[in-house]
């Protein structure tokens, strides 16, 4: 079961990751995006079921964007 507000909170979270990281080279902002996606995705798979309080739990722990 997906969380209702899930795919919100996660695309305000990188996007914030991404407005935060506009001085890194592009290459390195491309490989760091796309671990954290990774992650989160990956971390999201294992649960059996999530709600946005879980979506925010997983992003609090990757740390805060800024």
């Amino acid at each position: 079961m997906t969380a209702p507000h899930a795919e919100q909170i996660i695309s305000g979270y990188f996007a914030r990751l991404e407005a935060a990281m506009t001085s890194a080279a592009p290459n390195v902002r491309a490989e760091v995006l796309n671990e954290l996606r990774s992650h989160v995705s990956e971390a999201r798979s294992e649960m059996p079921t999530e709600t946005d309080a879980d979506i925010l739990n997983l992003l609090d722990r990757v740390g805060d964007p800024v």
